[in-house]
């Protein structure tokens, strides 16, 4: 899994506050350090690197709201592993997340496109697909990812010295 620079991650944050981007109640409160772990570019971490990172610069529009998502996808991951959530809940928040990428996309194309732009209707109908596929597809990944938590959870409590 490809990881980004905390610079980027910086650079990613002043865009997501300068186009006024929704965030869920957590995001705040991470690092750029933090963020950089979790943030993989636009596209699932199932994807080779270099499709991925493709992906990411044809859509780097998005790249704020991708941010903002793949950590609320890794909040949900965490919550559902630790047992705090259940999955009616994670549902819920995966819903959430999945609308607010939407808005925090269509946000960031006002900024720079303006109404009277074509290319601004082309990048909303690129922004619909991707919301599209998250509402398919994502679930899998948190929920792939909640496990691994979750089992490296068990064996650090079963096998202490082995986890780091």
């Amino acid at each position: 899994m490809r990881h980004y620079s905390t610079k980027h991650i910086e650079e990613l944050l002043i865009l997501f506050r300068l186009a006024s981007c929704e965030s869920y109640v957590g995001f705040d409160f991470l690092s750029a350090s933090e963020m950089s772990g979790i943030y993989n570019g636009i596209g699932p971490d199932r994807l080779p690197d270099h499709v991925r990172a493709q992906l990411t610069a044809m859509s780097a529009i998005f790249e704020p709201a991708a941010l903002e998502h793949d950590c609320a996808y890794e909040e949900i991951a965490v919550l559902l592993a630790t047992g705090e959530i259940d999955l009616d809940e994670s549902g819920r928040r995966f819903k959430e997340a999945n609308a607010r990428f939407y808005r925090n996309c269509k946000r960031l194309v006002s900024v720079r496109c303006g109404w009277y732009n074509p290319r601004r209707y082309q990048l909303y109908f690129r922004a619909r697909r991707y919301f599209k596929l998250c509402e398919l597809f994502g679930f899998k990944g948190i929920f792939a990812r909640a496990e691994t938590l979750y089992r490296a959870r068990n064996v650090a409590q079963t096998h202490p010295g082995r986890v780091k």
